[in-house]
């Protein structure tokens, strides 16, 4: 029986940094883990330390880009916050309701409608290009293509100086990141303390075999950003 591959790569990862003061290189673990599991996914991974700029990545392919599926609602809600502070206005009641649904249930309603309110296709291109980031949006945007480095990148807007998000943006983001459903809480979060969170699952509609795609993505005890992208699981279960 497979073991449930999130878990344990974002664990792995937990235990054996607990208590350094900086990041140590979990490929190797990571590796072995895959080994142990006899998995069919494929899976890239990214570990980013925020003290010291460090990054390491892992993938088990020649595949280096995975759907993004719910983890895209970061980029959504990112780049409302910033044309909101542009235009120097403040989240409207609906706004904040549509932002809440996506982020801690990852409705997909309430993402389509900021979605279509940042402008849509060219509104995410537009946000990831602010931010140096080669994401083009597929026609669905839960089916647009990326790295878990780029989700990284996103992630790292939440606390990176030079950020186009202001503080205020950033503890807004980062604290309904940091209040996710029940359902919702799994993957990344698996051990740690404190973690700002967002996950996304789909079936992998490419792969026209049943497959799913299951990730996860968020920041560590405000210490390091993980991401964990897989597809090619037999079902949302195993991927979890």
């Amino acid at each position: 029986m497979r073991k449930i591959l999130i878990i344990f790569l974002a664990s792995s990862f937990i235990v054996t940094s607990a208590n350094a003061s900086s990041i140590q290189n979990p490929t190797t673990s990571w590796k072995k883990i895959i080994k142990k599991t006899d998995t069919d996914a494929t899976v890239i991974a990214s570990i980013r330390d925020l003290s010291t700029g460090k990054t390491y990545t892992y993938r088990n392919s020649q595949t280096k880009k995975i759907m993004m599926a719910s983890t895209i609602k970061v980029s959504i809600l990112e780049a409302l916050m910033i044309q909101k502070q542009n235009a120097g206005e403040l989240l409207t009641a609906d706004e904040k309701e549509n932002a809440t649904q996506m982020i801690i249930n990852s409705d997909n309603d309430a993402a389509t409608v900021l979605w279509t309110e940042i402008g849509g296709d060219d509104g995410l291109n537009n946000f990831w290009q602010s931010i140096g980031v080669k994401i083009t949006q597929a026609t669905y945007f839960g089916e647009t293509m990326a790295t878990a480095s780029q989700q990284n990148k996103i992630l790292d807007q939440l606390y990176n100086t030079k950020s186009l998000l202001n503080t205020t943006s950033k503890a807004y983001i980062l604290s309904l990141m940091s209040h996710i459903s029940e359902t919702q809480d799994w993957g990344v979060s698996t051990g740690a303390k404190d973690v700002a969170l967002k996950n996304g699952w789909m079936t992998d509609y490419n792969a026209n075999n049943g497959t799913w795609i299951v990730n996860s993505s968020g920041i560590i005890d405000d210490k390091y950003i993980l991401t964990i992208y897989t597809t090619g699981n037999s079902d949302y279960q195993t991927g979890v």
